[in-house]
């Protein structure tokens, strides 16, 4: 099964935390924001995910 995360977006409302990291790796309760649908995804037994990125894509990239 695939499976998709949206996670383009600069994150207006976060700066000045985004201007030196995507809003989906700050952190929240101890994990990266986007650690929480890949593990939702991954439980629902997805095993393909395509990761949808604008800003800052090569931060994303590494981490994915």
């Amino acid at each position: 099964m695939k499976g998709v995360i949206l996670a383009a977006g600069v994150g207006k409302r976060l700066r000045p935390l985004t201007e030196t990291k995507p809003k989906v790796l700050m952190p929240v309760l101890g994990r990266r924001l986007i650690e929480y649908p890949l593990e939702f995804l991954r439980n629902l037994g997805v095993d393909e995910v395509v990761v949808v990125v604008g800003y800052m894509a090569e931060e994303v990239s590494r981490f994915v």
